[in-house]
């Protein structure tokens, strides 16, 4: 599931539809497109939050061994796809972007920083969201995530009940994990930093699954089914609301909303699949490569389509239809070049959770 997570979220941000106010067809489009994908970060967390648990918060493993081998899988993939790559393929795009629209060429890019400071946690996203890629906020988050391995192994052995308790508190009291750039800012001394506390949330909801044995549950196709059509009457219910801008007087139902792709989940977790086929097989080691590579690549080749086609309604339609297809060969077919003939900077990239 973890593949299909990963093409998920290429369609995530390969979306053009999803903000076209002025066209209610491609906006309803686009936004049901949107929601039915997103299962996928929060199924993301959860598996991640399995194997942390599997790993380290129930076993006796040293935290220093813990965290070199995450340091390796990790950190230096944040580091080369979120600071290097990011940097060199976002910036000449977005200084593009800027002078086509008459505004400073370096404006939103690291080379505006006001000190070096700055340039720095742009380039890196330490303090930031993310780095310029924005896709690795998802590591980013993992990693501060396991730093805290600690503090968390003692709530995990000291209170039964207590990630679940956290769980449930980060994912209702905070920004939804979907929300695009929307999060929290935690300010410690003088540093400030932006995190998005509901995946912390859900990573302790695949604490939880492991500690109580809960993926060991079979549901029935009864209850999988009313767990989907509940997904879906809260989805469709939250995006009526936001058509319809009445979402600040429902926060009721936001809030559902935010906990609404455990409902999605259930019944995927339970799903018997058949044996996979070659390209399946070919594409799944290649995950964490796709997740990591593909958010810029969607820029370009946005920017691409939007030179050639325009920016008419129908070019929007056509991008949506196109552009998962391009973004995901480019990002594959990368992947298998590097494979085959840097087979060790390849390794060092595909890290892994």
């Amino acid at each position: 599931m973890t593949l299909y997570a990963t093409v998920a979220v290429v369609i995530i941000h390969t979306n053009s539809l999803e903000g076209l106010r002025e066209d209610a067809l491609a906006w309803w489009i686009g936004n049901v497109i949107a929601a039915l994908q997103f299962w996928a970060v929060p199924f993301f967390f959860i598996v991640s939050g399995f194997f942390f648990d599997r790993g380290y918060l129930s076993c006796n493993v040293a935290f220093i061994e813990f965290m070199q081998r995450k340091i390796k899988s990790l950190l230096v993939p944040y580091f080369l796809w979120g600071a290097v790559f990011g940097t060199l393929i976002l910036t000449p795009i977005l200084m593009y972007v800027n002078y086509k629209s008459g505004t400073s060429v370096i404006s939103g890019t690291f080379l505006d920083a006001p000190n070096l400071f700055c340039i720095l946690d742009r380039v890196l996203g330490v303090f930031k969201g993310a780095p310029p890629n924005g896709a690795l906020w998802y590591i980013r988050t993992l990693l501060m995530m396991f730093f805290l391995a600690p503090l968390l192994k003692f709530i995990r052995t000291r209170m039964k009940w207590g990630p679940l308790i956290l769980a449930i508190l980060l994912i209702l009291l905070s920004s939804a994990v979907n929300d695009g750039n929307v999060g929290e800012r935690i300010t410690i001394s003088w540093f400030t930093f932006g995190v998005k506390l509901s995946g912390f949330g859900w990573l302790l909801v695949g604490v939880v699954i492991s500690q109580f044995n809960i993926h060991e549950i079979k549901v029935s196709r009864r209850f999988a089914i009313a767990c989907v059509l509940l997904w879906m009457l809260i989805v469709i219910s939250v995006l009526t609301m936001r058509w319809y801008s009445l979402v600040e007087l429902k926060p009721g139902v936001e809030v559902l909303y935010r906990i609404s792709p455990i409902f999605a989940i259930i019944p995927i977790w339970n799903v018997s699949y058949a044996p996979a086929s070659h390209l399946f097989d070919v594409l799944m080691p290649m995950r964490f490569w796709i997740y990591c590579m593909h958010h810029p690549v969607t820029a370009w080749v946005g920017g691409g389509m939007h030179a050639v086609l325009g920016h008419s309604v129908r070019a929007e339609y056509l991008r949506m239809v196109v552009g998962p297809f391009i973004c995901f060969s480019i990002v594959a077919i990368s992947g298998l070049l590097m494979q085959k003939h840097c087979p060790r900077a390849y390794k060092t990239l595909n890290g892994g959770r």
